[in-house]
């Protein structure tokens, strides 16, 4: 007779095979896919050293170079998906939108520049309302001037020719985010802001300044089958509506500018308009109060002394504001236009030594403070090492180097300068091999790099980077 728990029936035939089912398969692929998933953010978790126990074990081997190149890699295309998200195609509403913004841009650009028999010239809005009589609008700083005009009245006058608006769909949804803010199209910029008309100008002169100096010192590490586009920037009106829309962001606290990678616009405000400065207003205000009560003499010395202690300020706060507009606007050319990767390649010393070096006017000149900080701290032998500085990935910034912070900007300064002015042709080479640096150099010491790349020995450049330190002023 035979035995029932040995034989095959077709239900412990079905059992068997539903180990093999699509169901079971697609969830078997699902939990691998997971389980590498996981394993590959512990991979990289270690190599950032976040997990710093375990960083040994893959130090200097063919795994953390795999690991930090697939960082870099994963950083750009998470930069540049979101830039492509931005640029995908507007639907219909923003279709509508764009023409608004469009016709919004025509009615603000000036027509004319005119100048009056009486000596005095405008460039504003010039409309015919009559034969020889017009209507002119112009901009100041807190309003619109508005007033009519006779032909006899009229000099000479200029009308502008405009290329046609080209508004992308990045464009588009960045002025859709700031439409609360007053929009200014001067090709290649974008500005929104609530800061008053004549800083827009004053921002906008800057920065096209700027883009003339950096088109002439960086032109063949261009990247031309890139793309061209607008660049934006949100121009503020004070470091308090400032700092709220830069929340989340690097400690802020105490700039007055900032480019982000991510949203590819640079923020910025005028540093006369900040906290610090109106505090130190009113200190000085509660100071000439207190000294007015004791005497009417020390009241009239006061008030010149707070005269003069304004201009003092005002200028120092007006030149910050151009230095910081010039070094911020230098990081969002150099991502821009190829002169930098989005892989994360350049160590922080190269990255903010170009923006240093574009800060002032004429490009690449002598900063008489840094070169101060210099060579103090060379003579109290107390400079970051220079291999450190160049070799170091700091991606918390130079706050990395904590209270050295400022030296550690003087030295990335006064290095790119160095460099570019004594062997510009090979600098720009390593430039642009860093930029596509192949993946089995990623964990090459930069230094090695740099001086196979423009034929120097490091330690003899240290000796003439000290040389030059101790003579330059």
């Amino acid at each position: 007779m035979p035995k029932n728990d040995t034989q095959n029936t077709p239900e412990k035939t079905q059992e068997k095979g539903s180990l093999f089912t699509p169901k079971r398969i697609i969830l078997d692929i699902v939990y691998l896919f997971l389980l590498s998933f996981l394993l590959l953010m512990v991979l990289l978790a270690v190599i950032k050293k976040q997990i710093p126990p375990f960083y040994g074990w893959l130090e200097d081997t063919q795994i953390e170079n795999t690991g930090l190149y697939i960082l870099g890699r994963l950083r750009e295309e998470q930069i540049q998906w979101h830039r492509k998200w931005r640029n995908k195609p507007l639907s219909e509403s923003e279709i509508e939108t764009k023409k608004t913004f469009s016709e919004q841009i025509k009615s603000l650009r000036p027509t004319h520049a005119v100048l009056l028999e009486d000596g005095r010239s405008f460039t504003g809005i010039l409309k015919e309302q009559d034969e020889n009589f017009y209507h002119f609008t112009y901009h100041t700083n807190s309003k619109i001037v508005s007033f009519n005009l006779k032909d006899s009245d009229i000099k000479w006058k200029k009308k502008f020719v405009y290329p046609p608006i080209e508004l992308s769909p990045r464009d588009v949804r960045f002025l859709i985010n700031y439409s609360e803010y007053e929009l200014r199209y001067m090709p290649p910029y974008i500005i929104v802001s609530s800061a008053p008309f004549q800083e827009v100008d004053f921002c906008f002169i800057i920065l096209s300044a700027l883009e003339e100096d950096f088109r002439k010192t960086f032109n063949p590490l261009f990247n031309q089958e890139q793309e061209t586009h607008n660049l934006h920037i949100c121009l503020l009106k004070d470091q308090k509506e400032y700092l709220s829309k830069t929340k989340g962001e690097y400690n802020l606290t105490f700039s007055a500018g900032y480019y982000s990678h991510f949203d590819d616009c640079l923020y910025a405000y005028d540093r006369t308009k900040s906290l610090e400065k109106k505090k130190l207003d009113k200190d000085v205000e509660k100071f000439i109060n207190k000294k007015s009560e004791i005497d009417a003499i020390l009241h009239c010395i006061s008030s010149e002394l707070k005269k003069q202690y304004k201009d003092i300020i005002e200028k120092k706060l007006h030149r910050e504001t151009v230095t910081i507009i010039r070094h911020e606007g230098a990081h969002q050319l150099a991502f821009n236009m190829g002169v930098h990767s989005l892989k994360g390649n350049e160590h922080l010393w190269l990255i903010e030594g170009l923006a240093q070096y574009c800060e002032t006017i004429p490009i690449g000149a002598l900063d008489p403070k840094k070169i101060k900080l210099l060579q103090d701290n060379l003579k109290e032998k107390n400079l970051i090492d220079w291999y450190t500085l160049v070799n170091t990935k700091t991606p918390q910034g130079f706050r990395y180097y904590e209270k050295k912070a400022p030296l550690a900007y003087a030295q990335s300064w006064f290095l790119f300068r160095y460099l570019l002015q004594n062997n510009k042709a090979e600098f720009l080479y390593f430039m642009d091999f860093l930029k596509n640096l192949p993946s089995e150099n990623i964990k090459k010491s930069q230094i090695r790099i740099l001086e196979e790349n423009c034929s120097i020995n490091f330690v003899e450049l240290i000796k003439h980077l000290h040389k030059e330190i101790q003579t330059i002023l």
